[in-house]
């Protein structure tokens, strides 16, 4: 997949503008994305499931070789830098993911010093447009029902709640998730 960016965003902090990019990730960008992630679900999760399940998560998930087995099943990892190549976001999709039971966005992570900016809609868009554009339908993911940022980001993208899951993780850890699905709403 070629690049896709770069796009220019406010920093709200500084009032300057930033530009932004959006690449597929490459087998030498795990290690980077493995240190994004857990700095992304150490600042998130453990308010939702507790630390012991974000750890447990993280060490499944996101170690180098669970990462490179994804991107080898069909994961398609995408990585968002600010305009000083450093990494503030990074989601993934798949045109198939059993737990989706079909084409979806998998990942969706954005550094919450960076979150309120526009960024993670743009995130969204990119992994959205290169579903599209295998012709995958309809779009699915997954969140955490707790996980009342996301979902509520999530309604104003375009997708309603299909059901709830409840799925062990690791036969230790339930998952109480919602499946969502784009509503078709072009959002």
């Amino acid at each position: 997949m070629p690049e896709i960016g770069p796009s220019r965003s406010r920093d709200a902090g500084a009032g300057l503008a930033q530009e932004f990019r959006i690449r597929q990730v490459e087998s030498e960008d795990i290690p980077l994305v493995t240190a994004l992630a857990g700095h992304i679900w150490r600042r998130h999760y453990p308010s939702i499931i507790g630390v012991e399940q974000t750890e447990a998560m993280l060490a499944g998930l996101y170690a180098l070789d669970a990462l490179a087995r994804q991107m080898a099943a069909g994961q398609h990892y995408l990585l968002m830098e600010d305009g000083h190549q450093q990494a503030v976001g990074f989601g993934a999709w798949s045109r198939y993911d059993p737990g989706l039971g079909g084409p979806g966005v998998t990942r969706l992570y954005l550094d919450p010093a960076w979150q309120g900016r526009g960024l993670g809609r743009r995130l969204f868009q990119a992994l959205r447009d290169a579903l599209s554009a295998t012709g995958a339908a309809p779009v699915r993911l997954r969140v955490n029902r707790r996980n009342v940022q996301a979902i509520n980001f999530y309604f104003r993208h375009g997708f309603v709640i299909e059901r709830a899951l409840d799925e062990y993780y690791d036969q230790r850890w339930l998952l109480d998730d919602f499946l969502m699905i784009d509503d078709g709403s072009g959002s």
